[in-house]
């Protein structure tokens, strides 16, 4: 199995509670540490930390819906230093899903922090005067950001999408532009 791993960093310092939409709340409380909180995930320092179980749930509020997700649950830690707060969030899931597909997504975690901690924030984005600050981590957006963008030209450097009378779908390039007619719709000077 995979192992996922993310780190986010705040500037913000109080007991977190994790809201899910499941039937039980815990409350994950964050280690203070002294100096620098260290980026690397491995760094001995997260020995410290409690870390909490989050069981996870499926979501039907955007398409793709999926009541049944791969990963049931996501193990959370955090430390902070009185002027940042880090988490530490590891999953395991047997599949790499590093692009957002027709009907998918990529794999992604967020971290939402309310400006005031209450039992009362909604666990969907906030609510009227419940402001929340939501650190949000996708897998296809670090594949671009270590591999540059990432788009269907990359996923399929032969393909295209479109229409030409010239070829039949699945269009190839180049081949499918070797005709004088296919020029019409090569554009140019």
């Amino acid at each position: 199995m995979k192992r996922k791993t993310w780190l986010a960093l705040g500037s913000v310092v109080a007991t977190l509670v994790l809201a899910v939409p499941v039937l039980a709340q815990e409350a994950l409380v964050s280690t203070f540490v002294p100096g620098e909180i260290p980026l690397d995930p491995q760094h001995k320092i997260w020995k410290k930390a409690k870390p909490l179980a989050v069981p996870l749930a499926g979501q039907i509020i955007t398409t793709p819906m999926n009541m049944n997700p791969s990963v049931k649950s996501i193990t959370v830690k955090s430390l902070n230093n009185k002027k940042e707060i880090a988490f530490l969030l590891v999953w395991k899931d047997s599949t790499e899903d590093r692009f957002v597909s027709l009907g998918g997504f990529s794999d992604a975690v967020a971290v939402q922090i309310p400006y005031t901690p209450s039992d009362e924030v909604p666990y969907l984005m906030g609510g009227p005067g419940q402001r929340v600050l939501i650190q949000h981590w996708a897998a296809f957006r670090q594949e671009n950001i270590d591999h540059g963008y990432f788009d269907t030209a990359k996923a399929e450097p032969n393909y295209t999408y479109d229409w030409y009378p010239h070829a039949k779908p699945p269009y190839k390039y180049p081949e499918d532009w070797h005709n004088p007619y296919a020029l019409n719709y090569i554009g140019g000077e």
